[in-house]
């Protein structure tokens, strides 16, 4: 699959997703958190969840956007946002030469950061309906499970776009051995412990089961390639 088609594809999926958030905004106000790890002020280079996050505002609900962006602004804080309803805080940075070289071991830094910064404890808002978060999940540094737990949080959804680490170790992106499991024991953690799983297709839903095993989420399939018209329901 060419690299143009599968970015068409992912984009869908994450449009979609807003369809099924509808499960958890069928009042007329809720608020929800998104984990992206990437955000754009001036609007040039907007990332999937941007969108999704600006969507949903325009539906009329109020979203709290953290970025995880290790290679974000150096000073962190609060972003310039669209829309009054939705508030956007980029996690403190760091220098890139501090940071690992590659692929996800850029965040594992950025993870410890985010839970002993407390300028982000302080961003989250007292209770959210739902927290929506991406593959792959050892990114969101178990935001959406501690906040769940914590009571801030009704329900979590992580929408899987690939396999993490399995999608990575094919292409190169990450090593194998150790590390790889390692990573591999992580992403399953985050797996497991959300409510709700977005899937692309069937057989992604049966090489979750396999792969990941005993996974308890609840699924829902949005096939990328489906006409709009199956959604507007």
């Amino acid at each position: 699959m060419g690299a143009s088609r599968r970015v068409g594809q992912v984009r869908r999926l994450v449009c979609r997703a807003i369809d099924v958030m509808k499960a958890y905004v069928r009042s007329n106000h809720k608020r929800l958190l998104i984990l992206s790890g990437r955000y754009s002020e001036d609007g040039q280079d907007r990332w999937l969840l941007q969108e999704l996050a600006e969507e949903l505002c325009r539906r009329g609900h109020e979203i709290d956007l953290l970025i995880l962006d290790p290679t974000g602004q150096i000073r962190g804080g609060q972003l310039e946002t669209c829309d009054s309803r939705l508030r956007a805080y980029q996690v403190q940075g760091f220098e890139r030469s501090l940071l690992p070289r590659y692929g996800t071991a850029k965040y594992l830094p950025q993870a410890l950061r985010i839970h002993l910064d407390p300028r982000v404890r302080g961003f989250f808002s007292d209770r959210y309906d739902a927290c929506l978060f991406t593959t792959p999940g050892v990114v969101s540094a178990g935001i959406a499970a501690r906040l769940k737990r914590s009571g801030q949080c009704d329900s979590t959804m992580m929408i899987m776009w690939d396999f993490f680490p399995v999608t990575n170790t094919e292409v190169g992106a990450i090593r194998g051995g150790r590390v790889g499991d390692a990573l591999f024991k992580l992403e399953q953690m985050v797996v497991r412990s959300a409510d709700d799983l977005v899937l692309m297709t069937p057989r992604g839903e049966r090489f979750l089961d396999s792969y990941y095993t005993e996974v308890p989420g609840r699924r829902t399939i949005i096939p990328p390639w489906g006409r709009d018209e199956t959604w507007d329901h």
